[in-house]
């Protein structure tokens, strides 16, 4: 008997499922608007968000995801997480925070393994808002070996009064990568 056993509890112990490791995770959360309704159009009534984020591992069940308004204590879950397989070892994952009130800040909560991840976004105006605002527009952000261009240019911005800043075009040479697109948003 033990000669069966051990060999049949060796080959069980190899296929059961790892747990992830934070070693995973490829691309930390960020946020889009997602596939938002324009306004004037169903479901524009409220606003939404998009949280997204990339790991080695293509197991969803890895991950919580919660919001909840700025000021709340109670988290509310998001259950339905998204996953894409994007190429060969990574997979996008992501959540729609949907039926958001305008003009308001939340918080959002990734948990993966070894980990949390916790940060606040601030809405959209009302379509309705008439109040005045400003943001700085900026585009062809150089090559990422003249990263201390870039920087001074955001400082400008960051010391500015804009409300928000668009980054137009031009953002990531030569090959699209993580660093190419990190000197920008870091």
């Amino acid at each position: 008997m033990k000669k069966i056993l051990l060999p049949t509890l060796a080959l069980l112990l190899a296929l059961a499922p790892t747990a992830a490791s934070a070693d995973d995770l490829i691309r930390e959360p960020y946020l889009q608007l997602g596939n938002a309704p324009l306004f004037g159009y169903p479901g524009a009534e409220t606003d939404q968000i998009r949280v997204m984020w990339q790991s080695s591992n293509r197991d969803v069940n890895q991950f919580d995801a919660y919001y909840r308004e700025s000021g709340d204590l109670l988290w509310t879950a998001i259950p339905d997480i998204q996953s894409e397989d994007v190429a060969s070892g990574r997979f996008n994952f992501s959540v729609t925070i949907d039926q958001l009130s305008y003009d308001n800040t939340y918080e959002y909560r990734i948990d993966a393994p070894g980990q949390t991840f916790q940060s606040s976004f601030r809405t959209r105006l009302d379509p309705a808002d008439t109040s005045p605002f400003t943001f700085a527009a900026y585009g062809d952000s150089l090559h990422p070996d003249h990263a201390d261009d870039f920087d001074d240019v955001v400082a400008q911005i960051n010391r500015s009064d804009a409300d928000f800043a668009v980054l137009l075009g031009d953002n990531a040479y030569d090959h699209g990568t993580h660093r190419d697109f990190d000197v920008r948003f870091d």
